[in-house]
């Protein structure tokens, strides 16, 4: 969807499995797949990704064959607890092991973003990252 509310192949997302977060005004709300999303032109984004981490305060995601997601590396999220947004950077830790943190930290939902190399933080200047250039960023700003 660009800025004039118009959608782009939106007859697709009928087939995303993926969990999404939706930032509507006031809200925030976690999906479990993006095709639960539908086509609401009064959100103000939405990020899709894999895997959902933390869904109603449990844990959800307790790992899985893939060996890139249970290797230690720095892991990205998005979480909320009520409709204050966190988002950061888990160092060291599995993807996994990034949901119980993300529980011990009392959040509400969480959702995995990208990992390794191309994990960044930047707010008010340089947190963390990246390990090479990078073609998109995430930007929260302020109504």
């Amino acid at each position: 969807m660009n800025k004039n509310k118009t959608y782009f192949n939106s007859a697709n997302n009928v087939y995303s499995g993926n969990p999404a977060v939706i930032f509507s005004p006031g809200s925030i709300r976690f999906v479990s797949a993006a095709s639960q999303w539908g086509r609401d032109t009064g959100v103000d984004g939405v990020l899709s990704n894999y895997p959902l981490l933390v869904s109603g305060g449990n844990v959800v995601f307790g790992g899985n064959d893939d060996p890139k997601q249970g290797s230690k590396g720095n892991r990205s999220f998005v979480a909320n607890k009520g409709n204050t947004v966190y988002i950061g950077v888990v160092h060291s830790a599995t993807v996994s092991e990034s949901a119980r943190i993300l529980k011990a930290l009392s959040m509400e939902n969480g959702l995995n973003l990208d990992n390794g190399g191309s994990t960044a933080l930047w707010s008010g200047g340089y947190k963390v990252g990246p390990g090479r250039d990078l073609p998109n960023a995430i930007l929260f700003v302020r109504r």
